[in-house]
């Protein structure tokens, strides 16, 4: 119904990685939140707490792949 740039899309991908990461599914949540993030910033801006938000799930997820920053 919504899009894959629509904010609640968005969030509902957040919510899916979030659950991912959780079952130690590092790549494929990691894969989902690089597109959640472009689209949080494209969408809501590069300050916006649901784009803070996904940037720091997909820094757990990338913790969870030995990949931290």
């Amino acid at each position: 119904l919504y899009g894959d740039r629509h904010r609640l899309t968005l969030s509902a991908r957040n919510n899916l990685a979030s659950a991912l990461t959780a079952q130690e599914k590092y790549a494929e949540a990691d894969a989902i939140l690089a597109e959640v993030v472009a689209g949080n910033r494209a969408v809501l801006g590069d300050g916006h707490e649901q784009t803070v938000i996904s940037q720091l799930n997909r820094g757990h997820a990338k913790t969870g792949l030995g990949d931290a920053v």
